[in-house]
């Protein structure tokens, strides 16, 4: 077969082991007609492909085009010491091995270098073969109008580094003549600092293969640096004429591939929407930061920044708005800080800003002072005028936290102290807080346990009508166990109250509802009893799904419990709490309003969902026997009930 028959395959370049940056025509076409026979195969040494000067040379033992060749593997072309040949290519014990290889029907002594290289997740393994053949002048032609017309910058340099020839595209690129570098060293293209560890680097990698390849930066003629990808290839010498062995450099520019890399490096430590710092990129600097601050024993504060009503943005105006705000905050936020100042959102309604230097507590309250000032002032969300405070926890380095994970949980905590009591306020850290979350940690652990151990229990009020004394209904009251006595639900709802624990005792709550409601209907009782669920627990999947399970075993259960919801579960409108009311509305379930009075009393509230009665709450009862105006205001609350068709129920007139 001719070697033109022969198929060709050139995406994997002579010089080139990553093959991503061997998509270049003209290099492809340099490493073909380069006069040094190269081939690539599989880890089973099946022939991929070769090059012009290998298909040359070898014919019919490489037809890729039918895979019918007589040698298809490079084993085949091995007249003896194959077992050698494979444990040098596992160990490379030698930079070459010296082999008899069967060539054009003969037997040739050859000498073989090899590289292994990862193409993707595949291994392959590249060989180059040195003949003691001298290329045509054909090829020599050929070879010559490829380099010199390649669009890519190639220099030549002797074994002393000594520049022998430079392309067209090298004085394109970098701005010389070939006059002006041929005899120079290459060290006048790099850095002074970077040449020695360049040049080590490639010494040492073409000791042992003739490739090496890395990226560089190239000094030009008007003393630009110029970034590259360099790929160096080590030709050595023939015996038989008085030729050296030169280093081949193929230069690729690599400017506007560093400025996209850059760019996307850069957005990915922002935040798309305000444009600050991302929390990855915040943290970034935060800690190089702060490593700074420990080795000059400087100081640092941190300002925890949580806005107080966003959440009812969303709810009520939706998303689009929410983002709208977000954006405006950050505005507002680098506009009255200093330039010096870090700024970063970590995500939702959580902002962060690091202050450098020594600055008194003072002077950090009047720049907190001025953030909180900033933000309760209304913002204009496209003809919606919103107010939305803030709270702000201030902690310092190293008077607070000595570790950039503590500075940053005692701002947090500081934050959440100032938002649990007053909101548009900031806080400096207080180590008492500390012991505020232990105790709140200590309170889950022992909420877990109890779960686990099944002290979570249901007790039951008695709710009676108050002219025949009868009783129509029970309220479930959860207590926990703790050494045979109850503990109040004061002293562990509220610490649970945004923890997955309210899911799973709601869950645990309504089974044990369940199970005494099939307890009383065994003896002949049928009354119903009344469940307390919150926000949190409505908002629930988990919990929905696990009632809806229940109801399809228990299908009389909705007719025998009623869910009891209070006012600031209604007005927060909540639409996943709404979908969720309306999905146990659907399976039978029938809702009483809560503790009416106490939240943000209205007919809205009354009218929003069908609810079978009202309990007005305690605080009207328990003193209207001696208090005309108390009595007064709990009559006209009565009328206004009864005038909806609703029935009514009065806490806290258990003892009268």
């Amino acid at each position: 077969m001719a070697s033109s028959d022969i198929a060709t395959d050139n995406s994997v370049g002579l010089v080139k082991k990553d093959d991503k940056n061997s998509d270049s025509a003209s290099v492809h076409a340099f490493f073909e007609y380069c006069p040094v026979p190269y081939i690539v195969t599989d880890t089973n040494f099946k022939i991929l492909r070769a090059n012009y000067h290998a298909r040359v040379l070898l014919g019919a033992n490489i037809d890729q085009a039918t895979r019918k060749g007589a040698h298809r593997n490079f084993l085949h072309l091995i007249i003896k010491d194959i077992p050698l040949f494979e444990l040098w290519v596992e160990d490379k014990s030698t930079p070459s091995f010296h082999a008899t290889l069967t060539l054009a029907g003969r037997p040739s002594k050859v000498v073989i270098y090899h590289e292994s290289v990862w193409v993707g997740s595949v291994k392959q393994h590249q060989f180059i073969l040195q003949l003691n053949t001298q290329p045509t002048n054909r090829e020599l032609q050929m070879y010559r109008m490829v380099y010199q017309r390649s669009g890519q910058a190639i220099y030549i340099t002797d074994v002393n580094r000594k520049i022998i020839a430079a392309n067209s595209g090298f004085i394109e690129l970098f701005g010389y003549q070939e006059s002006e570098v041929v005899g120079e060293s290459d060290s006048i293209l790099f850095l002074a600092d970077e040449y020695a560890g360049i040049t080590s680097s490639i010494e040492a990698q073409t000791s042992e293969t003739p490739f090496w390849h890395g990226r560089v930066k190239i000094l030009s003629k008007d003393a630009n640096m110029v970034a590259c990808n360099l790929n160096v290839s080590a030709v050595e010498g023939r015996q038989t004429d008085e030729t050296s062995s030169v280093l081949v450099h193929i230069l690729e520019n690599i400017e506007d591939q560093l400025e996209l890399e850059n760019m996307l490096k850069s957005a990915a430590l922002r935040d798309d929407l305000t444009g600050l710092y991302n929390r990855a990129g915040f943290n970034q600097r935060y800690r190089d930061a702060f490593a700074e601050a420990q080795r000059n024993g400087d100081e640092l504060s941190l300002l925890f920044i949580d806005l107080d009503n966003f959440k009812q943005l969303n709810d009520l105006h939706g998303h689009d708005f929410g983002d709208r705000l977000l954006k405006q905050v950050g505005k507002r936020i680098r506009s009255t800080l200093s330039s010096s100042a870090l700024i970063g959102r970590l995500g939702g309604d959580e902002f962060i800003v690091m202050l450098s230097g020594a600055l008194k507590p003072v002077s950090i309250g009047a720049i907190a002072g001025r953030l909180i000032e900033s933000l309760s002032t209304p913002f204009d969300l496209n003809g919606i005028t919103y107010d939305c405070t803030a709270s702000i926890g201030v902690a310092r380095y190293p008077s607070d936290a000595i570790t950039p994970e503590q500075l940053l949980k005692c701002s947090d905590s500081a934050m959440y102290a100032i938002k649990n009591t007053r909101k548009n306020a900031y806080a400096f850290y207080d180590s008492k807080l500390d012991e505020t979350f232990d105790r709140s940690t200590l309170i889950k652990h022992r909420v877990k346990c109890a779960l686990e151990e099944r002290r979570i229990k249901p007790f039951y009020q008695s709710i009676q009508n108050m002219v025949t004394g009868e009783v129509f209904g029970f309220e479930c009251l959860v207590r926990m166990i703790e050494d045979g006595e109850p503990v109040s639900p004061g002293e562990f709802l509220p610490v649970i109250a945004s923890d997955d624990l309210m899911v799973q005792l709601g869950k645990r709550l309504f089974s044990d509802v369940v199970h005494d409601i099939n307890a009383m209907q065994a003896f002949g009782l049928s009354v119903p009893i009344s469940i307390n669920f919150s926000a949190y627990q409505l908002r629930s999947e988990e919990l929905i799904k696990y009632i809806e399970r229940l109801v399809k075993l228990h299908d009389y259960i909705p007719s025998q419990m009623k869910i009891e919801i209070t006012e600031t579960v209604i007005f927060e409108d909540d639409e996943q709490v709404e979908q969720n009311v309306k999905r146990l509305m659907e399976l039978g379930f029938s809702f009483v309003l809560d503790d009416f009075g106490t939240g943000h009393s209205s007919i809205y509230t009354l009218k929003k969902f069908n609810f079978s009665f009202i309990k007005i709450d305690k605080n009207f009862i328990f003193d209207i026997d001696v208090n005309n105006k108390s009595a007064n205001l709990l009559s006209g609350i009565i009328s206004l009930i009864r005038s909806l068709g609703l029935d009514i129920v009065c806490e806290g007139v258990e003892h009268k």
